[in-house]
């Protein structure tokens, strides 16, 4: 890999380009997206396929029937194949069973998030950090096995252009990939089809909840992160940049509590929204972007991004939002930039984004 730096002294910046850069982008599943990103979770060596020893939970018990070519491993076509008659199954089954998606676009039920929990891994469904709204409910993964010292937790937020997607999305996976690592680790959904503003409002509540519900569930209110993709990152961002002052926490209850997490990775990021606005549209969207909030006490931040990301993401409002901060003094900001990739730029180098998310969150968090 070509690492070029860019920003001097004490501030950790550098554009990440490989060296042998080509585009290694993978097509997704028709049905369910999801089983891209178990399988990358499952498949540690990196070989494209999940042996016995590498498969969990009940992808675990059941091996055999889903190992369709009998050789001893699952392929994504394999993977894919359970997910077809795993969706096919509730198809039948809609409306007879409580177990079925609601009708907010869940992609999972929380029967089949169950299902596939990983060993060691406990998760409580649905839990409502704030009543009245459909939407303001979070998935939570954790270890089973007890800890005498509070555990990090992490918060990860769905994209979707802010008005669709949903907490057992893609991101399901990580979530509870991470509860193996000894994390504590949400999913939170949050109101689509309303402003940005809204939007921000509601995971900040919920961040809320996490630190007052901190020793119910064993989380240290210390060592709270967020990651996210697309509009999951903008929103990642705003918990980690934005202060009380921006009147941003909304209505919501636990107001005694902070919502501000202590490192945020973020993928695709939208650090300006709506630079684009209607003819006769004199809002101030000031308060809802990136650049607004520069500090040299900004927390760690880590930042993926595709050069070619020039509609949903623009890569300029980043990147002068990245050497802002590298002005203002902030020490601990990373910016990775592949010159072969767009928006889906974490999904297409997945195989080296990863792992690096795992270390920033581990070292800013765990370490």
């Amino acid at each position: 890999m070509k690492s070029i730096s860019f920003i001097t002294t004490v501030f950790t910046v550098s554009l990440f380009i490989p060296a042998n850069a080509q585009n290694t982008n993978r097509s997704r599943p028709a049905s369910n997206e999801t089983v891209m990103f178990i399988f990358m979770d499952m498949d540690n060596n990196g070989d494209k396929k999940i042996s016995f020893d590498e498969a969990q939970g009940q992808l675990k018990s059941s091996f055999n029937r889903n190992d369709t070519n009998k050789d001893g491993y699952l392929t994504q076509n394999e993977l894919q194949a359970l997910a077809d008659r795993l969706s096919a199954g509730r198809n039948r089954n809609a409306g007879a069973s409580r177990d079925t998606p609601p009708a907010t676009g869940s992609t999972m039920s929380t029967k089949d998030l169950l299902e596939m929990t990983p060993q060691g891994v406990t998760v409580v469904p649905d839990i409502a950090y704030r009543e009245g709204h459909d939407a303001w409910k979070l998935d939570l993964a954790m270890p089973s096995q007890s800890s005498d010292t509070p555990r990090p937790a992490i918060i990860y937020i769905h994209g979707g252009g802010w008005t669709k997607g949903d907490k057992r999305g893609q991101g399901i996976a990580t979530v509870l990939g991470y509860a193996t690592k000894g994390f504590v680790s949400l999913s939170v959904n949050y109101r689509l089809d309303a402003d940005k503003k809204a939007c921000i409002e509601d995971v900040k509540c919920a961040t809320r909840w996490l630190r007052a519900h901190a020793k119910e569930y064993n989380v240290d209110p210390d060592r709270i992160g967020a990651a996210g993709n697309s509009a999951g990152a903008h929103l990642a961002l705003m918990l980690a940049i934005c202060p009380l002052s921006a009147g941003l926490e909304g209505d919501g209850p636990y107001q005694q509590y902070s919502s501000g997490v202590q490192a945020a990775h973020c993928s695709s990021t939208p650090a300006k929204p709506n630079y684009r606005t209607r003819e006769g549209d004199s809002t101030d969207y000031s308060n809802i972007q990136a650049m607004t909030y520069i500090s040299a006490d900004t927390p760690p931040l880590y930042f993926i991004h595709g050069l070619n990301d020039t509609q949903k993401a623009p890569i300029q409002f980043l990147e002068a939002f990245v050497d802002a901060l590298a002005e203002a003094g902030a020490k601990d900001v990373t910016y990775k930039r592949y010159d072969d990739a767009g928006h889906g730029v974490y999904v297409q180098h997945i195989d080296e984004a990863r792992p690096a998310r795992e270390a920033f969150l581990i070292r800013t968090l765990m370490n």
